[in-house]
C-alpha cells in the first residue's frame, strides 16, 4: 500500500512521490492508485475539475483512501462540515462520475453550473465519505446521483456524519438514487436553502433496489408543505424500494410520495424520529404499507403522510407530554385500497396490563370529519381497524398474543361503535372508538397499532388519540 500526495501548492517534480514533488490535481494521484493506496490531499489543497469518467481500482474491503492531512506532521484532519472550506474540489464544468471501490474523508467537494457528481461504484463496490462536506448550487443540472443508470448488484454508498448542501429550485431535483445501490446515511445533516418540489427522487427503472437508510439524520430544513422530501419512480413494473428513517430529526409536514406497486417490500418506516420543535416525546412514527394498487396490478397511485403530532386537536383527558395534549393525524391519500392487512398503520402505542388472566377492554380512541363508508360517514371496521400484541403465559411458555378487530378481510363490512368523549379541534365531527377484549396472564407491556385504509375518492384524514385505556 503507497501513500500518494496531493497538494495544489506543491512545486516539484508532480508525481505524488511527496509533499516537495505532491500531484497538483486530484484526478492524478487517483489514476496512480492501487486498491489499499491512501492519497493525502492537504488540509488547504484547492483545485478545479472538469467533468469525466474516472475509475478508482475496484477491491471490494481494500478502498482507495483519500484523507485530509497536515503536511506539517503527516496528522488526520478530522474537521467540522458545517463550517470547512478546505481541501476543496470544486466541480466547474460537465459530470463527473466516480467508481470502483473508495473512501473520502474530511474532503469539500464544491458543484456549481450544472455539474452533476455520479456515485456508480460498479458492481460489488463500496464507496464511502465520512467528516465530507458536499455542496450544490442552484443550477438546473446539479445534483448527487447514486447508481447512475447502470444495473449494479452488491453495491453500497455510505456517508457518515456528513453534511449535504442543497439549493435547488422549481422542478428540480437534489439528490437521485437509481436504487439499484444499498444507500446509508448516518448522522448526515441535510441542508435545502432552495424551494425544489422534491428533494430526493428514487428512480427505480425496473431493477434491483436495494433498501435507503436514514439514521440520526437531521432533515428538518425541509419546510414547506410544497416540498417532497422523497419521492419514488411510478411506472406498472417499478421494484420494491424499502425506505428507512431512524431517530432523526424531521420538519412538520414533511411530505414522502411513494409509488404503489404491489410489492410487499415496498415501504417507508419512521422510527423514533422527533418531529419539529414539539414538547411531545419522539415517537415511533408511521410504517406507510404501499401495497395494493388501485384497480389491479398495473394500477398505482401515491400515498401522502402528515409527519407532525398535532397539538390543535385533541381529545380531553387523553395524550399528552404532562404539559400539551396532542393526537396523531394519519393522512391517507386519494383512492387507497383495503387489500387484506394492507393500509397506513400508525406509530406504536402502549399500556401495562396486569396479567391476573380476567377479561380486559383495551379501547382506542379517534375522530374524523365523517369520512367513513358507514352510516352518517361513519368509519366502519374494513377501514380502521386494531391490532394488540400482548404477553401470555399458557402452557408455561411465554408466547407473543395478537389479537385484531379485522381477522380477515371483511365482505360485510359494519360500523365502528360510536364514543361520547369530548374532543376540541376544528375538523372533529364523528367520535369513535375501536375496542378488543383481551385475557393476558402474563404481567408486562401491551404494543397497540392503529391501521387506517379508507379506500376513498378524496383525500382523508382521522385523529387518533395515541393513549389506550384498559378497563
Amino acid at each position: 500500500m503507497a501513500i500518494i500526495y496531493v497538494d495544489s501548492a506543491a512545486t516539484g517534480a508532480n508525481d505524488g512521490s511527496s509533499w516537495a514533488n505532491a500531484y497538483t490535481a486530484f484526478a492524478s494521484a487517483r489514476a496512480a492508485s492501487s486498491a489499499g493506496d491512501f492519497i493525502y490531499m492537504e488540509t488547504n489543497h484547492n483545485e478545479d475539475m472538469v467533468g469525466s469518467l474516472q475509475a478508482f481500482p475496484a477491491a471490494r474491503h481494500n478502498p482507495v483512501k483519500i484523507l485530509n492531512v497536515d503536511k506539517s506532521d503527516d496528522s488526520l484532519v478530522t474537521p467540522d462540515p458545517a463550517t470547512m472550506t478546505t481541501p476543496v474540489i470544486n466541480f466547474t464544468s460537465g459530470n463527473v462520475t466516480w467508481d470502483g471501490d473508495f473512501s473520502f474523508y474530511g474532503i469539500f467537494l464544491s458543484l456549481t453550473t450544472n455539474n452533476t457528481l455520479v456515485i456508480t461504484s460498479g458492481s460489488g463496490c463500496e464507496s464511502s465519505f465520512e467528516k465530507c462536506r458536499i455542496k450544490y448550487d442552484a443550477s438546473p443540472g446539479s445534483r448527487l446521483e447514486l447508481g447512475f443508470n447502470s444495473n449494479l448488484l452488491y453495491t453500497c454508498v455510505r456517508m457518515r456524519h456528513c453534511r449535504l448542501e442543497f439549493a435547488q429550485d422549481s422542478s428540480y431535483t437534489n439528490m437521485t438514487n437509481v436504487g439499484t445501490v444499498l444507500t446509508e446515511f448516518f448522522g448526515c445533516d441535510f441542508i435545502y436553502t432552495g424551494a425544489a418540489e422534491q428533494n430526493i427522487f428514487i428512480a427505480r427503472n425496473n431493477r434491483t433496489t436495494y433498501p435507503m437508510v436514514f439514521r440520526g439524520c437531521d432533515l428538518s430544513t425541509v419546510t414547506t408543505s410544497s416540498q417532497t422530501l422523497i419521492r419514488t419512480q411510478t411506472g406498472t413494473y417499478a421494484p420494491p424500494q424499502p425506505i428507512i428513517f431512524d431517530s432523526c430529526q424531521m420538519a412538520p409536514l414533511t411530505k414522502v410520495l411513494q409509488a404503489v406497486p404491489t410489492w410487499p417490500e415496498d415501504f417507508v418506516l419512521f422510527r423514533n424520529c422527533q418531529i419539529g420543535t414539539l414538547t411531545a416525546p419522539p415517537i415511533l412514527m408511521a410504517h406507510i404499507d404501499s401495497r395494493g394498487a388501485v384497480g389491479g396490478i398495473n394500477s398505482l397511485t401515491s400515498l401522502n403522510l402528515d409527519l407532525s403530532v398535532m397539538t390543535s386537536t385533541y381529545r380531553q383527558g387523553g395524550a399528552s407530554d404532562k404539559t400539551t395534549s396532542y393526537c396523531w393525524p394519519m393522512i391517507a391519500a386519494a383512492n387507497r385500497t383495503t387489500k387484506g392487512y394492507r393500509g397506513l398503520r400508525s406509530p406504536a402505542m402502549a399500556a401495562w396490563l396486569p396479567g391476573d388472566g380476567t377479561n380486559k377492554t383495551l379501547t382506542v380512541y379517534f375522530a374524523h370529519g365523517g369520512i367513513g363508508a358507514g352510516t352518517a360517514g361513519r368509519l366502519q371496521n374494513d377501514q380502521i381497524w386494531l391490532d394488540v400484541i400482548h404477553g401470555n403465559d399458557a402452557a408455561a411458555t411465554s408466547l407473543g398474543v395478537l389479537a385484531t378487530t379485522k381477522p380477515l378481510p371483511l365482505s360485510t363490512p359494519v360500523d365502528v361503535a360510536d364514543d361520547t368523549s369530548t374532543w376540541v379541534g376544528a375538523s372533529v365531527g364523528s367520535r369513535q372508538k375501536l375496542e378488543v377484549t383481551i385475557a393476558p396472564d402474563l404481567e408486562g407491556p401491551v404494543t397497540v397499532y392503529v391501521t387506517f385504509a379508507p379506500g376513498l375518492a378524496s383525500d382523508t384524514t382521522v385523529y387518533i388519540d395515541p393513549k389506550p385505556e384498559i378497563s
